[in-house]
Parts: structure tokens; C-alpha cells; sequence
């Protein structure tokens, strides 16, 4: 989420993350065509404060989770090949049938409640708001963003 070890408390808004989201990820995951289809939008923390800043690509926050995704099966995620080659972790969370199921810890935007850390879904897709540290690098990135679909028709 952020691999500085400064003094001064967490935000979405100097991590790490988002200045990869924005700079790296984003120019690369999607050429110029794609590009136009996402939208630039205005986040808010978990008390409904607006951040100063836009962005494109972002991480949901844990009101968004408890909106969008219904289920906590919804939450778990498979870690991608190239994900696993950068370190990210998968475990078991659950037997079923005889069949193994895993999944990955992934940020949120949101900060923990203990110093610099930051709020992440467990490979069961349940959370606490009390976070892991900010450091952590085996933890995935689902990227959201918002499409502008009326984009098609032009």
C-alpha cells in the first residue's frame, strides 16, 4: 500500500498505491481507446470527505465494499500469475466437496485504525477495520474504476 517508513500518518492520497495506479497502471493496463472510456471521479473517505484530488483507477473503500460486493464469496480473489511472480499470497479458505478454494488478501483505499496501516479483505473476503501495516507487499490490487458508456456512441 505504501513502502515509505515516514513519521506522518497514512492516506490514500500520498500512498504509494495510488501514485502507481496513476502513473504505471494505468497508462499501461489500457491504451488510449480504453483510456477515453474511464472516468475521472471524486472519491471520499470512509467519513465522507472528499480527497483534493481526482482519480481514474482507484481502490474501493469499505463502504463501497459492503455496497457493491453482497457476499463475502464476493470479496475472495485469485491472484494472478503476474501478481504470484510479485510476491502476492494465496491461501486456502475454504474445502467444499472435496475441491480446495483460494484466495488473496487486497487493499482497500481505507486506513486502519493503528498507525500506518491500512485496511485490506482476507482470502475468506471478510475485513477489519483495524488493518494491517501500510508495508505489507503480499497483499493483491483489484483496481476499480468508473466507465463512461455514452463514450460508445460517439
Amino acid at each position: 500500500y505504501d513502502d515509505s517508513l515516514l513519521s506522518e500518518e497514512l492516506t490514500w492520497e500520498s500512498s504509494s498505491i495510488r501514485n502507481w495506479l496513476d502513473k504505471t497502471f494505468y497508462p499501461t493496463a489500457f491504451d488510449p481507446v480504453e483510456q477515453l472510456f474511464i472516468s475521472e471521479v471524486s472519491l471520499t473517505d470512509d467519513n465522507g470527505e472528499l480527497y483534493s484530488e481526482n482519480d481514474k483507477v482507484f481502490l474501493l473503500n469499505t463502504k463501497e465494499i459492503t455496497k457493491y460486493l453482497k457476499t463475502k464469496e464476493a470479496g475472495t480473489c485469485r491472484a494472478t500469475s503476474y501478481a504470484k511472480a510479485m510476491g502476492v499470497h494465496e491461501q486456502r479458505y475454504r474445502v467444499l466437496d472435496g475441491k480446495e478454494y483460494y484466495s488473496c488478501y487486497w487493499w482497500l483505499r481505507s486506513t486502519g485504525e493503528t498507525f500506518r496501516s491500512a485496511i485490506c479483505i482476507y482470502e475468506n473476503g471478510d475485513f477489519s477495520n483495524i488493518g494491517n501495516s501500510a508495508t505489507d507487499d503480499f497483499r493483491g490490487v483489484r483496481p476499480a474504476m468508473w466507465l463512461d458508456l455514452s463514450a460508445v456512441n460517439n
